[in-house]
């Protein structure tokens, strides 16, 4: 009997220490839902608001990985829509935005197209534009683009 005393004690005491441990438990890892930019990539940061995308222009060089983070600042569902060719046949990038939404996609850029063409879906006679591919100017290397500012003073819908 006292051997099976001792036996539960010393089991009691055993599973005291490894709870009673001074080590604080791990900490939580916050978690992007956004997949990472791969490492050669560009990011292109794009705003679509007001019946306009910005930037309004870019050059991409062919072969580039592209991000595209596109935010919709405005309360007017719109699209972030990218073809290659003007006929708005053969589409890269097609980003359906509620207000307020933000998200991401990543391209490579193909080296047979001179030109990308955006534009939202919904409201294409004011919401298009182009990304010209190769010929990039400087300041166009690797990295973010911020948008250009909308300094019409006008947020309509």
């Amino acid at each position: 009997m006292k051997v099976l005393v001792l036996a539960v004690l010393l089991t009691l005491g055993l599973i005291a220490a490894a709870c009673g441990s001074d080590e604080a438990p791990p900490a939580a890892t916050a978690t992007s839902t956004a997949p990472p930019v791969a490492a050669n990539a560009r990011e292109v940061k794009v705003e679509v608001k007001s019946f306009s995308i910005h930037p309004e222009t870019l050059n991409l060089e062919p072969g580039q990985r592209v991000k595209f983070t596109v935010s919709n600042i405005s309360s007017t569902l719109h699209t972030f829509t990218v073809a290659t060719t003007s006929e708005k046949k053969e589409i890269l990038v097609d980003l359906e935005l509620n207000g307020g939404d933000s998200k991401s996609q990543e391209i490579i850029v193909a080296s047979n197209v001179p030109t990308l063409y955006y534009f939202c879906r919904f409201h294409e006679s004011s919401m298009e534009g182009t990304f010209q591919v190769g010929g990039s100017t400087a300041g166009d290397g690797p990295g973010k683009e911020t948008p250009t500012p909308d300094n019409s003073g006008s947020d309509y819908y």
